[in-house]
């Protein structure tokens, strides 16, 4: 594998991981701040 394809999947799967973990963080900010 070159080093743009690398480049291109950590890219895609830090994208991935945003678009996963950041609407949980926002939903444990949520219930704390509503508790």
């Amino acid at each position: 594998m070159d080093d743009d394809s690398a480049k291109a999947i950590r890219f895609l799967a830090i994208k991935a991981a945003v678009f996963i973990l950041f609407p949980a963080v926002l939903a444990l900010l949520a219930a704390f701040i509503l508790v």
